[in-house]
C-alpha cells in the first residue's frame, strides 16, 4: 500500500469517485450528487478557501483504498486563538492499516504547519453533511434525529 497525494486530474477523478465504487453495492447508501462532489474536491467550499488543504488516497496496485482530506482553516484558528488541522472526506476500506496510513499524513502535515491538534471529521460545506463518521451497523437505513 502507498499513500498518493491528489496532485493530478486522474487521480482528483479517482478521489471523487472512490465513494461511489466503496458503496455501489450497499443499498443505504445515499450519495451526494455527482456535480456537489466534484465542486468539493476541486476546493469550491467555503472550508476549502479559507487555507491550504490536501486530498490523499491510499492505493494498492490497482486500485484505491480510502481517501482523506485534511487542511487548515486558518479564519478560525485566528479567531478562535487555537493551531488546528480539520479532516474531512474520510472513506475507507475495513482495513485498519488503511486507516493508519490516512491519519498518518494528518499528523505529518499537522507537525509541519506547526499546528497542535486535530479534529474532524468537518463539513467542507460548512453544513451538516459530513460530519458524521459510520463505524457501526452498516446493514439500515440512514436516519436523523431518531
Amino acid at each position: 500500500m502507498k499513500v498518493v497525494k491528489v496532485d493530478t486530474k486522474n487521480k482528483l477523478k479517482e478521489f471523487i469517485i472512490f465513494p461511489y465504487k466503496l458503496y455501489q453495492n450497499n443499498p443505504y447508501w445515499v450519495p451526494p450528487l455527482m456535480i456537489d462532489a466534484k465542486k468539493m474536491a476541486y476546493g469550491e467550499t467555503p472550508l476549502f478557501k479559507k487555507g491550504p488543504y490536501q486530498h490523499i488516497l491510499v492505493k494498492d496496485e490497482n486500485r484505491a483504498l480510502g481517501r482523506i482530506t485534511f487542511g487548515i482553516d486558518e479564519v478560525f484558528n485566528k479567531e478562535k486563538g487555537v493551531k488546528e488541522v480539520y479532516f474531512t472526506l474520510f472513506e475507507t476500506v475495513n482495513d485498519e492499516k488503511v486507516v493508519k496510513l490516512l491519519f498518518e499524513e494528518v499528523e505529518k502535515f499537522a507537525t509541519q504547519m506547526g499546528m497542535a491538534s486535530i479534529k474532524g471529521p468537518i463539513s467542507p460545506t460548512n453544513g451538516d453533511d459530513f460530519r458524521g463518521l459510520l463505524i457501526d451497523n452498516f446493514a439500515s437505513p440512514p436516519s436523523l434525529l431518531e
